[in-house]
């Protein structure tokens, strides 16, 4: 299992499990959907500032987790 937060290429290895991705082509990055059926980076979002082609994307990185919201202690 490649380490979380490092770009991983396309060719070599693609996401486990559908989820949200950032994904990098010609020197551009936006989130894209990971659809496990299609084996495909997907506009989850239906962009109309989609910066980048699927063909075109040569790596992948999980995004961070959310971030947990701080619990009072009252």
């Amino acid at each position: 299992m490649p380490e979380p937060f490092r770009w991983i290429k396309i060719t070599e290895e693609h996401p486990e499990a559908e989820g949200w991705f950032l994904v990098y082509a010609d020197g551009a990055m936006n989130c894209r959907g990971w659809n496990s059926e299609s084996g495909r980076f997907e506009d989850w979002c239906n962009s109309e500032f989609n910066n980048i082609a699927e063909p075109d994307i040569t790596h992948w990185m999980r995004l961070a987790p959310p971030i947990e919201e701080e619990r009072s202690t009252k």
